[in-house]
């Protein structure tokens, strides 16, 4: 259990639906030669084993009784990884098959809408929308690539946070590295284990 600092705060006390105030990327991936199935899914399954190793996967907000204080970072009972990683490109009304790459210029559309909706705060602040296949321009190579947008909402990740999600993400190489699995023995700070006073004490 944790409480946000001030700054972290007013970004949550600031939000409006015409001003939200999470955090956007979209990326461009490059997939390894030969590689088949969905990106969608490869994604889903690499984030699934290392969300221990950034709070930020795992963490949602609680708020103080009569608003006595700012709100209390504790870890969600579960994540929902359908609910946090979503496929942008999913094929209209249930169409099976392989579908078309996406334009360019119709992601970015796509992500500005996207970026347009608040983060539901019943969930921990974070979601990524992912495209299995993205069209380039002519300009650009006109190569067939995947991607994803991230939105991670400003109070849960700071500069520390940022280079923890990064580092859980992200590797040297195009192999995975092996990551150990979280520890059994950790306790885990839920929700469901917050008393009052341990709120306002």
């Amino acid at each position: 259990m944790k409480s946000l600092t001030g700054l972290d705060a007013t970004f949550l006390y600031l939000e409006t639906p015409e001003m939200p105030m999470h955090v956007g990327s979209l990326n461009l991936c490059e997939l390894p030669a030969g590689f088949r199935g969905s990106f969608h899914k490869a994604v889903k399954a690499h984030i699934s084993k290392r969300m221990h190793l950034a709070p930020v996967f795992s963490r949602k907000l609680v708020s103080m009784p009569l608003e006595l204080g700012h709100p209390l970072w504790v870890e969600a009972d579960s994540v929902d990884m359908d609910f946090h990683i979503r496929r942008a490109d999913a094929p209209v009304n249930g169409t099976k098959g392989t579908t078309p790459p996406m334009p360019l210029a119709e992601v970015h559309k796509r992500c500005a809408r996207l970026h347009s909706q608040v983060i539901d705060r019943n969930f921990p602040l974070w979601e990524f929308h992912v495209f299995d296949r993205i069209q380039l321009p002519a300009s650009q190579g006109g190569k067939v690539v995947a991607g994803f947008f991230s939105k991670i909402h400003h109070a849960a990740l700071d500069g520390k946070g940022g280079v923890m999600l990064a580092n859980a993400m992200l590797d040297m190489g195009p192999v995975p590295r092996d990551v150990a699995p979280p520890d059994p023995e950790r306790k885990r700070k839920l929700e469901a284990d917050l008393k009052l006073g341990k709120m306002i004490g």
